[in-house]
């Protein structure tokens, strides 16, 4: 047997479907937090590539040449 979708129209919301909906919401802000954590940490990983990166020296061409050969 189907069972009805959990919609928000006037009139019909219950306390169960508001408390289930608090619950969700919690669980998806928790989520989108730990994602947004990590998306800042991989940012700075890669600052911290760009910035070693930029640091170096710049390749002989000749290396460039034979690696490209590989």
């Amino acid at each position: 047997m189907a069972t009805k979708a959990e919609t928000y129209s006037p009139g019909a919301h219950t306390g169960a479907v508001r408390a289930l909906h608090d619950a969700r919401r919690t669980e998806l802000l928790a989520r989108d937090e730990v994602l947004a954590s990590e998306i800042a940490a991989a940012q700075a990983e890669r600052d911290d590539i760009n910035e070693a990166l930029r640091l170096m020296s710049p390749p002989v061409e000749a290396e460039i040449v034979a690696m490209a050969a590989e």
